[in-house]
């Protein structure tokens, strides 16, 4: 059994039986991966509120000969309680939990889509005018990681109003995917 810390951003929870709970990371070093969290929603887990979701969080992972992931201990480093407690960041911050979840493969990833997108979170808690632009950023800045470049000629023809639908149009154009969160 092999056992290490990382650093994630909680991006999705599903509930498994009574207690478990299946958790979706972003990994600083690993990329995107599945890690299951025993009895973490019994009353008395220590772990639950730590890993809520767009969390930034370093867990202890212990991982078996066959690749599956546990969760064992967790440390919480951010909760953007700014975020949380406003509708419109939450949405915006969702969002970007959802596109990265919906888009990217299990071990894919790493440190530049990483630290994009805690640094856009970091903007979206702190900056309560630029919500849009930062958001389109991250699209832009995604798209380019993963190897769907938009031109940024096309981007600096387009006015300010209209970049962020333009964007989310080439992001669905391309993944052929809605997402649930921009619905709301």
């Amino acid at each position: 059994m092999k056992k290490y810390n990382t650093e994630a951003v909680v991006l999705k929870k599903i509930n498994l039986k009574d207690t478990d709970r299946l958790y979706t990371l972003l990994t600083k070093e690993y990329g995107k991966m599945s890690a299951l969290a025993r009895g973490v929603r019994k009353i008395t887990s220590k772990r639950s509120g730590s890993l809520d979701t767009i969390n930034h969080v370093i867990v202890s992972i212990s991982e078996t000969a066959l690749g599956h992931k546990n969760i064992l201990e967790v440390k919480c480093l951010n909760s953007f309680k700014q975020i949380k407690v406003s509708l419109d960041k939450s949405l915006k911050a969702y969002y970007l939990s959802e596109l990265i979840n919906k888009t990217m493969m299990e071990g894919v990833g790493g440190e530049r889509i990483f630290e994009l997108l805690t640094k856009t979170l970091t903007t979206i808690e702190h900056d309560e005018k630029e919500l849009a632009t930062a958001v389109a950023n991250f699209e832009v800045n995604y798209l380019r990681l993963l190897g769907y470049g938009v031109s940024y000629n096309e981007l600096l023809r387009t006015e300010k109003k209209y970049l962020a639908k333009m964007v989310n149009d080439r992001l669905t154009a391309t993944f052929d995917e809605k997402f649930k969160s921009l619905e709301i």
